[in-house]
């Protein structure tokens, strides 16, 4: 998917609800992977945070697409604070 994205993005636009959904599933896949390094999980965060931001500015802050992306950001940034918290030395 990392290789397809860019490609979605020319042929799509990168505001296009296709392209936009892609970049959650996307997020979601390296957030919530049981092998997922912390690399990945900061990766899943940074995504959502622009897709939270790009989906309040295209579909308004109440806008189903806009607050599940919320939650999925609040998701990936509890998993980045649990996986800090784990490997604490």
């Amino acid at each position: 998917m990392r290789e397809q994205l860019p490609k979605a993005r020319r042929a799509l636009g990168a505001e296009n609800d296709t392209f936009l959904r892609l970049r959650g599933l996307y997020a979601n896949a390296l957030r919530d992977d049981h092998g997922s390094s912390r690399d990945d999980v900061v990766e899943a965060v940074t995504i959502f945070e622009e897709l939270a931001s790009t989906t309040r500015r295209v579909y308004g802050e109440f806008h189903p697409f806009a607050k599940l992306i919320q939650h999925e950001l609040m998701d990936a940034q509890e998993k980045l604070a649990a996986f800090d918290a784990s490997h604490r030395v």
